[in-house]
């Protein structure tokens, strides 16, 4: 599939951007799992349940957002949709080869595979060569910069403030 005044492919900042929005959306969750959790089994539970919640929670979202919807909460704001290469609908298979096996490979070789999308024709991530998938704009007309530019601005600052809140407490355990 070209990129054609009918296809635009989804870049790296737009990616970053929805899977910023995504992040917040999984990690509340977790939150309210966690407490969940904690209000009933108590602080230790015999049985590490928390782990596995967190796993099929952020697996879950993923997987069925874009199974079902084409794209996550984070793509749709965006306006991006993930679409197999050859056309057709995404199936159950090519899901988790993205959303699962694809995201992990493209993890363990730190991240590269999710760099890779900056630096690739249809700006494709190891996670969507793998499944064979594509993240286009649902509109491919519709400007998204200011939105990008915005949502990433918001991750910068809680990373800085991540940075600052982390030397503040190391500098006061000193």
């Amino acid at each position: 599939m070209e990129q054609t005044a009918s296809v635009r492919y989804v870049g790296f900042w737009a990616r970053l951007a929805a899977r910023f929005v995504d992040g917040l959306i999984v990690g509340a969750a977790l939150l309210l799992a966690n407490i969940i959790i904690v209000a009933i089994a108590g602080a230790h539970p015999r049985v590490p349940v928390a782990p596995i919640v967190d796993i099929v929670i952020g697996l879950g979202y993923f997987c069925y957002m874009t199974k079902s919807y084409g794209a996550t909460i984070g793509k749709r704001i965006v306006g991006a949709e993930v679409v197999p290469e050859h056309g057709g609908d995404l199936t159950w298979m090519t899901v988790v080869m993205r959303e699962v096996l694809g995201k992990i490979v493209s993890s363990a070789i730190i991240n590269i595979g999710y760099l890779m999308v900056a630096f690739t024709a249809r700006k494709q991530g190891l996670h969507d060569k793998i499944a064979q998938t594509l993240v286009v704009y649902k509109d491919p007309s519709r400007d998204t910069k200011k939105l990008v530019t915005t949502l990433n601005s918001i991750l910068i600052a809680f990373i800085v403030l991540g940075i600052v809140a982390g030397v503040y407490a190391g500098l006061r355990a000193r």
